[in-house]
């Protein structure tokens, strides 16, 4: 990773020779990971001249196995193709690998998660993905360069879901993408916490006693319902988002309240992936005395999940 990002640095000659790669600050990351959410957002909602924006004007897309294309003008044209054509995408999540900083550039390694629907079936498909971000005039950061690798991983869908997947009589002469059917194994990955400012600490704290507080309020109000639901949502995304990339949210560095928001997020979800990932992480809250309630919630979340 850091040789590459230093022939980057090199290449583009946007700092200095001398100039070494470094971890990018919380309050970089953090920015990109807005703007990868609202992408992500803008995707699931076939919204191309949203997407766009997450976009240099010197834009580079490297799609696996097509030639390369340039500008924003080409680049929402592919992006509006993409959107209009099977399978639809219904949610897709950003996966950080490394973040790595030179100058007033960034390269990002990771993955694209999509969730893509086809036939009345959902699958979910991992694309290894590198992008260059570079800090625009004003501030913000866009991506500059994008490459993905190849058709990702195999699809995950229920057992038994081939033959909704299947295409029917009057589906039209368009073949569905291939489907790899597999027993639900749907994962979140959690690496192990690593250490994070003061700063970083804060804001993931207030972000999510915001997200919890939401729920909380439109639950006590009893006529929430989508609204809640939609908040529900979106706190799922963000805490997914935040622990892939900085690990479980433990008391030892976000303390009881912020780990018990967390976990009320989990336990509110329903997602079965986040609750099977995360419950076993929160063995801290199950030692500790003043967050039982919060644990002995996830953990009635955990056990009503159906077994794999």
């Amino acid at each position: 990773m850091r040789p590459m990002l230093a022939v980057i640095c090199v290449l583009t000659a946007a700092v200095p020779l001398v100039a070494a790669p470094e971890p990018a600050d919380p309050g970089i990351a953090d920015a990109i990971r807005q703007v990868e959410e609202r992408l992500a957002h803008a995707v699931a909602a076939r919204d191309a001249a949203a997407a766009i924006d997450a976009y240099a004007d010197d834009v580079v897309l490297y799609p696996s196995g097509e030639e390369p294309i340039r500008g924003r003008s080409a680049v929402r044209r592919w992006i509006g193709r993409r959107m209009s054509s099977p399978p639809r995408v219904a949610r897709e999540q950003f996966e950080t690998a490394t973040l790595e900083t030179c100058g007033d550039l960034a390269v990002e390694t990771g993955a694209v998660a999509a969730e893509e629907e086809y036939g009345g079936s959902r699958r979910t498909r991992r694309t290894p993905r590198l992008a260059v971000w570079k800090r625009q005039i004003d501030g913000t950061w866009k991506i500059s360069k994008e490459a993905f690798g190849g058709e990702g991983s195999p699809a995950v869908v229920p057992a038994g879901a081939a033959e909704a997947a299947a295409p029917t009589a009057s589906a039209g002469p368009a073949e569905p993408p291939r489907v790899v059917v597999m027993q639900p194994t749907d994962v979140v990955p959690i690496p192990d916490p690593r250490p994070l400012s003061d700063g970083f600490v804060r804001t993931i704290s207030d972000r999510l006693r915001s997200r919890a507080a939401r729920i909380r309020s439109l639950q006590a109000s009893g006529n929430g319902g989508e609204a809640v639901r939609a908040a529900i949502s979106k706190a799922d995304r963000e805490l997914q988002t935040t622990i892939r990339d900085v690990g479980w949210i433990d008391v030892a560095r976000f303390g009881v309240g912020t780990s018990c928001d967390a976990a009320f997020i989990v336990s509110e979800s329903g997602d079965p992936a986040l609750v099977r990932s995360a419950v076993p992480w929160m063995k801290d809250l199950q030692t500790n005395p003043e967050a039982g309630a919060c644990y002995a919630r996830a953990l009635d979340a955990y056990e009503k999940l159906p077994p794999k």
